[in-house]
């Protein structure tokens, strides 16, 4: 029972180790009455010690259990199932999307990255927005949002989805915090800058002496009626095809599960300058001009519109020379249909997945052997013989 002493324990519990005199009395009464009802009273008071000891032991593997939980299902890891989904599905936004959440969410935030993702919060969401809003970025906002919301779609897919559940099983997410979040619709704005001809015109005249990788790829991707610069720089020699002179992007954009084959032709003038790039291929790095990143090209377009601002012009950046392009091509004649399929947009339709497999090669040879010749008289500094693009092949010279 323990030891005896004035200043013991009076009440006779079981967790102390000395008693005044009522309180062993108390104790006694205790244990007989467990002796009475368990009959071997040692036996019952070792069985309570190893379950007591058991409990703790329970208790700190249930602690280990949750710790690894917290640890291998943590928001951050959800984020890089996430990207690293993206990048098996060779999705153009995967890099957008990995550096994205690494530098706003892992990196920014380190609490709650390495808190179990399915704890995270709605207010944890806004934290990390408020974080990127305070840094002064506003289109960023929005887009780590969506990084975000698309990363716990993927995350409670894997419950019914079998590719998913391969790739993110084991996160037991029952909800999606960013849901709740809405998109800040004022820090959207709908590019609507348009080169003039002049301005364009000006632009290549600029690329064609800078002559770097950067600004031949940039050229390229005008010639071609404006291409996505990330499928472009991806191309490689096995895309282009010699005998029918067309060179095949793919466009992974959307929900795309497998990429779309965009298959462009390549007109006379443009020749040079896809062969040139896809016969002297790098060692170790893949894709059009070795390994080049459209942040790259990005930054040769922006520089070039430095220089025209200094003489005038308004400033302008990668994303308007697609617009411009497209704009172009529009009032050439080029109708709307023709413009998608030059630009490889608007085409998830029932239609077009399913029943428009027509690859619509010579409309699209048509179509780009006239918009070089208009940039040809552009880069010239000369009136456009015609604004009107025939797309009858018999028309054709």
């Amino acid at each position: 029972m323990g030891d005896y002493s004035p200043s013991g324990d009076t009440k006779g519990s079981a967790d102390s180790t000395s008693y005044t005199l009522v309180g062993a009395r108390s104790r006694a009464i205790k244990l007989a009455a467990i002796q009475k009802e368990h009959g071997d009273l040692v036996g019952f008071m070792r069985e309570q010690r190893q379950e007591a000891v058991e409990a703790i032991r329970q208790s700190g593997k249930d602690r280990i259990t949750r710790q690894q939980e917290t640890r291998d299902y943590s928001l951050a890891n959800l984020c890089t199932a996430y990207w690293k989904h993206l990048e098996a599905e060779s999705k153009a936004s995967a890099r957008d999307v990995r550096n994205g959440l690494r530098l706003w969410v892992i990196e920014r935030h380190p609490a709650l990255s390495s808190s179990k993702a399915s704890d995270i919060t709605t207010e944890d969401v806004l934290t990390i927005l408020r974080a990127i809003i305070d840094a002064g970025h506003t289109t960023t906002t929005n887009r780590v949002r969506s990084y975000l919301s698309a990363a716990y779609t993927f995350g409670l897919g894997s419950i019914t989805d079998p590719l998913a559940s391969s790739r993110a099983s084991g996160f037991r997410l029952t909800s999606n915090p960013v849901a709740p979040v809405k998109r800040v619709a004022s820090f959207e704005k709908a590019g609507e800058r348009v080169l003039t001809g002049d301005e364009l015109g000006e632009l290549l005249r600029r690329l064609s002496a800078t002559n770097t990788p950067a600004a031949k790829a940039a050229t390229l991707s005008i010639r071609l009626g404006g291409q996505r610069i990330k499928q472009l720089l991806a191309a490689t020699r096995a895309d282009y095809d010699t005998d029918a002179s067309t060179l095949t992007l793919k466009d992974s954009k959307g929900r795309r599960t497998h990429a779309r084959l965009h298959i462009l032709p390549v007109v006379k003038g443009v020749t040079p300058l896809v062969f040139h790039a896809l016969e002297n291929p790098h060692p170790v790095r893949r894709g059009l001009y070795h390994g080049l990143t459209m942040e790259t090209v990005s930054k040769q377009v922006r520089r070039i519109s430095q220089e025209m601002e200094a003489d005038g012009a308004e400033p302008y950046g990668w994303r308007d020379l697609r617009r411009t392009c497209e704009t172009m091509l529009a009032k050439m004649g080029i109708s709307k249909d023709l413009r998608a399929q030059i630009q490889s947009h608007g085409l998830s339709g029932v239609q077009d997945r399913h029943y428009d497999k027509h690859q619509y090669i010579e409309e699209k040879r048509n179509a780009l052997e006239a918009w070089n010749t208009r940039l040809d008289e552009l880069k010239a500094g000369k009136a456009p013989t015609s604004n009107v693009v025939s797309l009858d092949r018999a028309a054709r010279p």
